[in-house]
């Protein structure tokens, strides 16, 4: 129906455009659009696009089925703040706190931090660690079991501590990755796999 005419329209003005250049262009982009979206006009001026009704935007939108209810695909739970626990250890020179800040920055060299393991990690590890002797290395994996026992090997060859647990909460500008038993990551880089 009318997204295919209005496919077909799109991509014969990448060829109008070429021919007759950005004017061009422009004036036929805006006969697709109101070919494909109807037009009303407004008193004295061009004529302004007829938009999809109802707009998920409009006021009375909660009352269309075609809008999705946020309240059926959300889940609400707890979070920590990173930050101020990292805070709270930091000041602390008492016993350890809970949750456990388990790697702190190194100021003798940056942290780099593998969140699951692909084909393209190993590679990456391995060139991180030959760049520099500083360089800390961490993979975090849900099971060690899943992991060939080559490459579980070819990682602690290439100097990655490997820690068995799943990502719980992250503070991306803080640089602070929770896992689900409540350790604290502190890292310099992360790789999502």
């Amino acid at each position: 129906g009318r997204c295919a005419r209005i496919l077909l329209l799109m991509r014969g003005m990448s060829y109008r455009a070429f021919f007759l250049g950005a004017g061009g262009a422009f004036a036929s982009a805006w006969a697709l659009q109101t070919v494909a979206c109807g037009e009303t006009s407004r008193a004295g001026g061009p004529p302004e696009p007829v938009w999809a009704y109802p707009s998920p935007y409009d006021a009375d939108a909660s009352r269309s089925s075609r809008f999705l209810q946020r309240r059926d695909f959300t889940t609400w739970s707890s979070q920590w703040n990173l930050r101020a626990l990292l805070a709270a250890w930091e000041e602390s020179d008492t016993e350890e706190t809970w949750p456990w800040v388990w790697t702190w920055r190194n100021p003798n060299g940056p942290h780099f931090v593998f969140v699951g393991v692909d084909d393209t990690t190993l590679e990456l590890a391995r060139s991180i660690a030959g760049r520099s002797e500083k360089n800390n290395l961490t993979v975090v994996v849900p099971s060690v079991d899943e992991l060939d026992a080559k490459v579980l090997g070819d990682l602690y060859a290439a100097r990655c501590a490997v820690i068995e647990q799943r990502p719980q909460q992250i503070d991306f500008e803080a640089k602070v990755l929770m896992l689900q038993d409540e350790r604290i990551i502190c890292y310099d880089k992360v790789f999502f796999s």
